[in-house]
């Protein structure tokens, strides 16, 4: 049986409210240590194994963004950065010592345009949000073979909050009206020593 994970973080943060209060900016840098990390990999037989990895490290940094305007309009933003990478392998099979974490991709963006509408006695909201992922590997020995690219994404939204203390929410989504069509993961296949994109839908998800 695999051990129980364990993590050492350091985590520095500023938290600030700008322009009298429309714009509120949240950033942090963060490290983590992290010990018996719990993973699938391969073993000496070609099989799949489940494996705890002695030792990983992950440096990062967010930034949070929430801009208020005249008007109804609004804008918020999360940008995040993150180094994820094998420290010691302790000689198991399929892991690589200096490889990338498997599903961590180094860049990530998410931005949502707003614009409220009061109609009624309720508001209404109309939304676009660019999404972006950057490539990212599902192995954990950094073979060329496992990389994810990266992929961006457009979403849609309209929602009405209505009620006399605004408890009630309908909402409606469109994900991926751009029908972008990308690798959700690389799995292995052991019998022919090979990875498959196993593909995401590719067409707008309502």
């Amino acid at each position: 049986p695999v051990k129980p994970e364990s993590l050492d973080a350091y985590e520095v943060s500023l938290k600030s409210t700008l322009m009298d209060g429309q714009l509120r900016l949240n950033g942090d840098i963060f490290h983590y240590d992290w010990h018996d990390l719990q993973a699938f990999s391969s073993t000496t037989s070609g099989g799949p194994a489940f494996l705890n990895v002695p030792l990983s490290k992950i440096d990062g940094a967010e930034l949070d963004a929430a801009l208020r305007l005249e008007g109804g309009w609004s804008f918020d933003a999360n940008a995040g950065y993150l180094d994820g990478r094998i420290t010691n392998s302790g000689g198991l099979p399929g892991v690589g010592n200096g490889a990338p974490l498997a599903n961590v991709p180094k860049w990530t963006f998410n931005g949502t345009l707003g614009k409220d509408f009061e109609i009624g006695n309720g508001l209404f909201n109309l939304g676009m949000t660019y999404r972006f992922q950057g490539s990212e590997n599902s192995s954990l020995n950094g073979d060329p073979g496992s990389r994810i690219s990266q992929a961006s994404y457009l979403d849609l939204s309209a929602g009405y909050t209505f009620g006399d203390t605004s408890q009630y929410r309908l909402v409606a989504l469109a994900q991926n009206v751009t029908s972008t069509k990308t690798c959700m993961s690389n799995l292995y296949t052991f019998q022919a020593g090979t990875y498959e994109c196993i593909p995401n839908e590719g067409v707008p998800l309502y």
